[in-house]
Parts: structure tokens; C-alpha cells; sequence
């Protein structure tokens, strides 16, 4: 396997970006549409998303939210995967780490934040207070992209609870980002992508199988269930599982050819070249290659 940014590979990379950012959009589309739709006994889930989704794609505003959200989804993915595509010598290194941390502290703000909000819907559960504080910070921040007043339904008394979430996802962010940076100061670029990559994914999973059952309980004793903390943790948790499908995809595939970084420094993408003639440093970087084990038990005296 060849580094990414070889002649030859752009077209490959071209037509797998087009393919991406179809399945994507495609996927977050129908996923926010589902988990927004309200279904009935008279019909089923598939007819319900299905007829909601195509209702959907007849207004210009779903069109709106389709493409920005599309942009900047993609545009995210290729940054958090920056230093993979530019593994080689001339452009790889620490300072792609950084930007791909954060953007992976973005989305862990999202879980972040999410979750809390999930924790202030137990606690409106347990005090019957559910549509007296409506909390609308990604629905909100949706209405910005079309154009639609700010806290319009919210305005006055209720305007802190939005400011409040806001700041709370900007100051996860840059925690996050904090951490990140201290967890790849020491590690090098395959090894720290692919740990985040699990741990957001983790994260992810984790985060709905908890909102699931509680959204569940929450949507029959709300009357506006789209306003609760448990819906927003719900849409945090389906966005962050949208936006994970590119990168998590993509070094699922990349990582299972271990012949590829088996050739190349893991630090710096400088060729190896045959393993009978691989010196112990890298000429490039410095970095002590260690020699693989050999995977085979040794052989003890008979």
C-alpha cells in the first residue's frame, strides 16, 4: 500500500470522498428524521420516516441545514484525518495531531454536554417539571442556519438555559482539547488517531444505549418532548455517531493493513525500505524502530 498523496491515488481518493459524503448526509438525514418523528399505531416505523423524509426534501429549508451541516461534517473529517492522508516525510507530523485533536474535542463537548443535559432531564422527571424549562440548544443553533429568529419561543426568561448550555459546550471543548493535547504529546500519529477514534466511538455507543430508555419514559410524560434534555442528548449522540462514520470507517480499513506503517516510520512516514537493510533509527526523524516479535512461540529443547 502507497502513502496517500502519491500520483494515481487522487482519483481513488476523489471518487471515495463523492461516496462519503452521500453516505453521510444520507445517514445523519434519515437518523434526525427518525428519532424527530412521532409515530402512530396506524402506521409503521419504516412508512412514518419514509414519508416524513420525503416531506422533508420538499422544503428549501431541510435543503439549507442538508448542505451546511454536509460541509461542515466533511470538512471535520478531513481534518481529523489530516495527518494520516499527509503521512510522509515533507507534511506529516505533530502539528497536524493538533488539529485533528481538535476537532475530536469538538465531539467530545457534544457527548459532554449532551449527557449533561441528559442528567438535567432526570432530575425534571423526578421534580414534574419537564416543559416548564425547555432546553433547544442544537435546535436552536439549527434555526440560525435558516435564518429563524434565536430563542424565539424562549425569549426573556428563558433565554439563560440556552446561553448556559452554550457556554457549557464551549468550555467542554476547550477542556477537551486541553486533555487531547497532553494524550499525544508522548504518542505517535497511528496509534493516538486510532485511540481516539475507539474512545469516541465508546463514548458514542455508550451515550445511547443510556438516552434510549430514558427518551423512551420522557416522550410519554412530556408534552413537547422535542424541548427536553433527553432529546437534545439524543440528537448530540446521533450527530456525533454521524459524524464518526467517515473517520471510524475509514481507519477500520486503513489500520487492518499493518504491511503499510510495517514499512513506513510511525512518526514521520519515512520509507523504511527492506527489512534487511532497515537501520535502527529513522534517518528521517530519529525514531528507534523496534523490531517486531515474531509472533511464533519459541521452540524450547526437547
Amino acid at each position: 500500500m502507497k502513502p496517500f498523496n502519491k500520483t494515481g491515488s487522487w482519483i481513488l481518493i476523489g471518487l471515495v470522498t463523492i461516496l462519503w459524503i452521500l453516505v453521510t448526509t444520507i445517514v445523519g438525514y434519515v437518523a434526525v428524521v427518525a428519532i424527530c418523528s412521532e409515530y402512530s399505531g396506524n402506521s409503521g416505523w419504516f412508512d412514518t420516516v419514509y414519508s416524513n423524509c420525503l416531506d422533508g426534501l420538499a422544503k428549501k429549508d431541510v435543503w439549507t441545514l442538508l448542505i451546511v451541516n454536509g460541509l461542515v461534517v466533511f470538512i471535520s473529517q478531513i481534518l481529523f484525518l489530516l495527518p494520516v492522508f499527509r503521512f510522509n516525510p515533507e507534511v506529516g507530523g505533530q502539528k497536524s495531531m493538533r488539529t485533528s485533536m481538535v476537532i475530536a474535542a469538538f465531539w467530545a463537548a457534544i457527548l459532554t454536554t449532551s449527557l449533561l443535559m441528559g442528567v438535567v432531564a432526570i432530575v425534571q422527571l423526578l421534580t414534574g417539571t419537564l416543559d416548564e424549562y425547555p432546553v433547544t440548544l442544537y435546535v436552536d443553533s439549527e434555526a440560525l442556519v435558516i435564518g429563524e429568529d434565536l430563542l424565539m419561543t424562549i425569549k426573556d426568561e428563558f433565554t439563560w438555559i440556552f446561553v448556559l448550555s452554550l457556554v457549557t459546550l464551549l468550555t467542554s471543548w476547550l477542556l477537551w482539547s486541553i486533555v487531547l493535547f497532553a494524550f499525544i504529546a508522548r504518542r505517535s500519529m497511528p496509534r493516538a488517531i486510532r485511540r481516539v477514534t475507539g474512545l469516541l466511538v465508546a463514548g458514542t455507543l455508550l451515550e445511547i444505549l443510556l438516552v434510549l430508555p430514558l427518551e423512551a419514559i420522557i416522550r410519554r410524560r412530556a408534552e413537547c418532548y422535542c424541548g427536553t434534555g433527553s432529546f437534545q442528548m439524543l440528537l448530540g449522540s446521533v450527530m456525533a455517531a454521524t459524524w464518526l462514520l467517515g473517520p471510524g470507517l475509514f481507519l477500520l480499513l486503513v489500520f487492518r493493513r499493518p504491511a503499510y506503517w510495517g514499512r513506513f516510520c510511525p512518526d514521520c512516514g519515512y520509507d523504511k525500505g527492506p527489512p534487511s537493510s532497515q537501520p535502527e533509527n529513522c534517518p528521517e526523524c530519529g525514531r528507534a524502530w523496534k523490531k517486531e516479535r515474531d509472533p511464533r512461540p519459541e521452540k524450547g529443547p526437547r
